[in-house]
Formats: structure tokens, C-alpha cells, sequence
């Protein structure tokens, strides 16, 4: 392989990899807002949509042993 095609296969690699890192932050911050929210509305005796979300993201987030 020529050094020219490594780096290409590098930088496309740190670039899926940036993509990924990405994604994985933004699932992480929806689902800890989710989380706060339902919390502090919990608290409060507050009715919100994320009540409806809970038992989808407390599944997602149990982590297989």
C-alpha cells in the first residue's frame, strides 16, 4: 500500500471514529436530561412527557454482564 493511501485509511478512520464519538456523546447528553428531568419532576409531582421515555431508557441503559 502507498504511504499516500496509509494516511488516507488513517484520516478516514479518525474521521468514523470522530463521527462515532460524536454520536455517542449526544445519545449520552439526551439520555441524562431524560433522566434529571424525570428526577427533579418526580420530586415536584410534576407530569411529564419524558414519563412515557423512562422505562425505554432505564432498558437501554442496564449493561449486560
Amino acid at each position: 500500500m502507498a504511504h499516500g493511501a496509509l494516511r488516507k485509511c488513517s484520516y478516514e478512520s479518525r474521521e468514523r471514529r470522530a463521527a462515532l464519538d460524536l454520536q455517542i456523546s449526544l445519545l449520552n447528553e439526551h439520555e441524562t436530561t431524560r433522566l434529571i428531568e424525570t428526577a427533579l419532576t418526580e420530586r415536584l409531582k410534576v407530569p411529564t412527557p419524558a414519563d412515557d421515555e423512562l422505562p425505554q431508557l432505564a432498558q437501554k441503559s442496564i449493561l449486560k454482564r
